[in-house]
């Protein structure tokens, strides 16, 4: 954000980086997050993205899936709000996201079943990750379902 930190803007787009990265950006210019709109597309850490958000009161107010080849990317949009929260399946799906379920979004947690269910079958039940792997196979099936 270094060459718009000087300019009064109210729309920011943050795309096609891992959320972590995306978390160090927007720590570096906190206060660009009190008036300025926010579009972000992380390829990774999502989840963690989503709840760094609810931790700087920056409110979910839409989101969106849109397939490119063959990846599929999520869209989220932000603004400062109050009093934030997200629930753990929010954080890791979207809340947005999960209320539309199009055709899109199932694609995208049908392939992360598919994954986390073949992980599963390779791990025997006493490795510390199986039930980690299992409750998130679990939460796909819920949500999708």
């Amino acid at each position: 954000l270094a060459p718009i930190v000087d300019k009064e803007v109210d729309m920011i787009s943050i795309c096609g980086m891992g959320g972590l990265l995306m978390t160090q950006i927007l720590d570096r210019h906190p206060e660009k997050m009190e008036t300025a709109r926010f579009f972000l597309q992380a390829n990774t850490a999502i989840d963690l993205l989503r709840e760094y958000l609810m931790k700087h009161d920056m409110r979910i107010i839409d989101e969106d899936v849109v397939k490119d080849a063959h990846h599929i990317y999520e869209i989220i949009i932000v603004e400062k709000g109050k009093d934030v929260s997200y629930t753990k399946e929010e954080l890791i799906f979207g809340p947005v996201l999960m209320k539309k379920k199009d055709p899109l979004f199932i694609e995208k947690w049908q392939k992360q079943l598919v994954s986390q269910s073949n992980i599963l079958k390779g791990l025997p039940q006493t490795n510390e990750k199986y039930q980690e792997v299992k409750d998130m196979v679990d939460l796909i099936k819920k949500v999708i379902e």
